[in-house]
């Protein structure tokens, strides 16, 4: 499920990147209309992310509530998967910011208080004044975190206790959000629907562990539907910082884990998404770098005539071999030496 949720952020950052990049004509293309509004059904992927982790925080550390030491040992555990990464990345788009701004298009101008905001997770508003951090696509990271500390919080509970601390908080996030004034986008971020995703991840995991399995039949209408509510909004997208987000991909990714999380493709396609799956946070982080760079060579390419889909595609599939190598080649031995330094 990794895999799908980043093939989809990647494919609709490449049809915004082609658009933008290269010079190939959009008509007749099912990923952007006539009058230039494009398909953002990708951005699902996001949710998709936030409820795998919700799940995979509750499941994984079911013994840990309770437990002497098993605060520090999840932040650390989870510092080590995510940091190394992303301070690499941080890093390299600080020095392009400040020696080469023209190859993203986020704008020229530098805040010293944003680059220490993004290294820290904090949200801070950018030069633009969007709730971003340097790397951009590391905003999630920022939702990330502040669920990690929550659940860290609650590890010093038994189960119980700990669920209904979870959910408390993070639906007491939301309904804050929604009785404050709108206009602020730091409390549009700090009481975004989106945390809603990692509760229904969490309470996912709950069922597995505690209910009975869902009969055949319920599970295949649950994930249809999911994949259907999906698949609605290609054409029909939600508002992304409205309820419609939960509806429409939130709701439909809770039941996507709920019903396939134990769904493995045979073969060699199994292999390929379990492959891309592992990958996922490389593919991710690095197609800040990855999607202009492909697309400024298949534009050098002089594809005009090629159609519009074709090079969206292309690009993502570029983007995503390219973040395999990311993975292979950093992220890996990267997280294995400080997983040795630290953890062991």
């Amino acid at each position: 499920m990794r895999a799908v949720a980043a093939i989809a952020v990647v494919f609709t950052h490449s049809i915004t990147r082609v658009s933008v990049s290269i010079n190939s004509n959009p008509e007749s293309s099912f990923f952007k209309s006539a009058d230039g509004n494009q398909w953002i059904v990708g951005d699902f992927g996001v949710d998709l992310f936030f409820v795998i982790s919700g799940f995979i925080m509750f499941y994984t550390h079911r013994s840990d509530f309770r437990r002497p030491g098993a605060i520090r040992s999840f932040l650390l555990k989870r510092a080590v998967r995510i940091i190394p990464l992303y301070w690499l990345l941080t890093s390299l788009t600080i020095f392009i910011l400040l020696f080469a701004p023209s190859i993203f298009s986020n704008g020229r101008d530098v805040d010293v208080f944003w680059f220490v905001a993004s290294y820290l997770f904090i949200p801070f508003p950018s030069p633009s004044g969007v709730i971003a951090p340097t790397l951009g696509v590391g905003w999630t990271l920022n939702y990330e975190f502040m669920f990690y500390y929550l659940f860290a919080i609650s590890l010093s509970f038994d189960q119980n206790k700990a669920l209904r601390i979870i959910t408390g908080a993070l639906l007491s996030l939301v309904l804050i959000g929604r009785t404050l004034p709108h206009g602020s986008n730091l409390i549009t971020f700090y009481t975004s629907w989106l945390f809603l995703d990692f509760l229904g991840g969490v309470w996912v995991a709950w069922l597995v562990l505690y209910r009975k399995p869902i009969n055949q039949g319920l599970r295949g209408c649950l994930f249809a539907l999911g994949l259907g509510s999906i698949a609605y909004s290609a054409y029909w997208p939600p508002v992304e910082t409205e309820v419609s987000r939960f509806i429409i991909w939130g709701i439909p990714s809770i039941l996507i884990v709920l019903t396939g999380y134990k769904f493995c493709i045979p073969g060699l396609g199994g292999t390929v998404l379990r492959k891309v799956g592992a990958a996922s946070y490389s593919i991710y982080l690095s197609q800040v770098f990855a999607l202009p760079f492909w697309a400024k060579i298949i534009n050098y390419l002089n594809v005009r005539y090629v159609p519009f889909d074709c090079l969206v595609l292309l690009l993502t599939i570029m983007v995503i071999m390219s973040g395999i190598v990311v993975w292979i080649a950093v992220e890996r031995p990267l997280t294995a030496f400080f997983r040795h330094k630290i953890l062991l």
